[in-house]
Parts: structure tokens; C-alpha cells; sequence
């Protein structure tokens, strides 16, 4: 159940905040401003800044509803016994550990910033806002496998100690999802997370290069349909 409702979160978080990166990043686009800044700071910087920023206050938004929470629980005791003179039966689950926490922070935060990275640098490429839904539906299905996998390993359908899932869950755009199950249940060695949040955060660094290209081909196929042999033309030349 917690490995359920934690990759639900992820999920979710991916879904609708970095879509909040894209639509910021298709905004300045169709308003010229991108061409503007651009002679200002170079694309991996604004790239960044972007991810950081915008991606950032989405993830502020949970934090504060989360730490809304967890006051709650902290005084749903007191509250009770205020309110309704008995004292609340509800009590933290026994598999939320300190251990489970941590790594929850630490691949939500990678995953978070891989997928904002991939949205804001794909997002560069469209001349409308209503044209990003289509180009960021690949990712989205691609965080909806991970998290699918994810689903059905903690519901027990598909086992978590067969090699496949094992191997699925050192794929850095997987590995969010189904490394964090893997933990809830533990199934792994203390190693087993090490390395795959190094593996995330190495494709960041890798995607973060490749998005500030793509991010400065964006404005080389202004106006232009965002076809792959255009893309490929816009991305030599920037």
C-alpha cells in the first residue's frame, strides 16, 4: 500500500508539473521571447533555469500540502480529543521507514528532473502551445510504463525478484517508479539504490546537454512543423 500510494505520487507530480515546464517553455517560444534571451545566456543555462524555476514551484506546492499533512498527523490525537473528546485510532503505517523516505526524496527529486528536463527541451521545439501535448505524449507514455510496472509489481502481479523488473529498474526513467517499490518491499542490497540514483543523475547531466541544443535548434524551426529531418538539420546547426 505505501509503495502504491508513493508511485501514485510520483507519478502524478511528473505528469502534471513538468507539463507546467513545457507549456512555460512553449509560451516564450510563441511570444518571440526565447530569441530574446537566448542572445542573454546560453541554452543549457536557460534550460536550467527554467527546470529550476518553474519545475521548482510545482514541487514547492507539494511540499507545502505535504508538511500540511504531516502537522495533522502529528496532532490528530490533540485535535481529536478537542473536537471530539476521544482520541484518533490513526497511525502511520509500520512500512514508512526513515530508509523508505529517504529514497522516495532522492528519486523523486532525479526523476522529477529528468522528465522536466526532457519536457522544457522537447516544448522548445513547437511554435504553439497547442502543440505540446503532442510532442510530450512519448514521454508520458513512457513514465506511464514505468509507473504501470511499478503498479502491478507492488500489487504482486508481476514479481519484484524477476530479472526483468531488475533490470527495468536501473533504467533511469524507470528506475523512479519501480527502484522505489523494489526498497518498499525490500528486495534489494543497500547498493542497489546508489546505483541507480547515480545512473539518474548521470542522464541528467546527459539530457540537460542534449535539451540546451534542442532548446537553441527551437528557434531555428520557428514556424516550421517540428518533423524529424528538420529536427535533426536545427540540431547540427545549433
Amino acid at each position: 500500500g505505501i509503495s502504491f500510494g508513493l508511485t501514485i505520487f510520483t507519478f502524478m507530480a511528473i505528469v502534471v508539473y513538468c507539463q507546467w515546464v513545457a507549456m512555460s517553455v512553449a509560451e516564450e517560444k510563441s511570444s518571440r521571447v526565447m530569441e530574446l534571451i537566448l542572445g542573454a545566456a546560453r541554452p543549457f543555462e536557460l534550460l536550467a533555469g527554467k527546470v529550476i524555476g518553474v519545475g521548482g514551484l510545482g514541487l514547492l506546492q507539494l511540499v507545502v500540502v505535504a508538511v500540511a499533512g504531516g502537522v495533522a498527523l502529528l496532532l490528530q490525537d490533540r485535535v481529536a480529543t478537542r473536537l471530539l473528546g476521544s482520541a484518533s485510532s490513526i497511525q502511520l503505517p509500520e512500512g514508512l521507514t526513515p530508509e523508505l523516505l529517504v529514497t522516495f526524496v532522492v528519486f523523486f527529486v532525479l526523476g522529477f528532473a529528468l522528465y522536466a528536463t526532457l519536457f522544457a527541451a522537447v516544448a522548445s521545439l513547437v511554435s504553439r502551445q497547442e502543440d505540446v501535448n503532442t510532442l510530450i505524449t512519448p514521454l508520458i507514455l513512457v513514465a506511464a510504463a514505468g509507473y504501470m510496472i511499478a503498479i502491478y509489481s507492488s500489487l504482486g502481479v508481476i514479481a519484484l525478484d524477476s530479472p526483468l523488473v531488475i533490470a527495468l529498474s536501473y533504467i533511469p526513467f524507470l528506475s523512479p517508479y519501480l527502484m522505489l517499490t523494489r526498497v518498499s518491499v525490500g528486495t534489494v542490497e543497500p547498493i542497489e539504490p546508489v546505483a541507480a540514483a547515480l545512473l539518474l543523475a548521470a542522464t541528467i547531466v546527459g539530457a540537460l546537454w542534449v535539451g540546451g541544443r534542442l532548446y537553441s535548434a527551437g528557434v531555428l524551426i520557428y514556424g516550421q512543423k517540428a518533423s524529424f529531418r528538420t529536427l535533426v538539420t536545427a540540431f547540427r546547426r545549433a
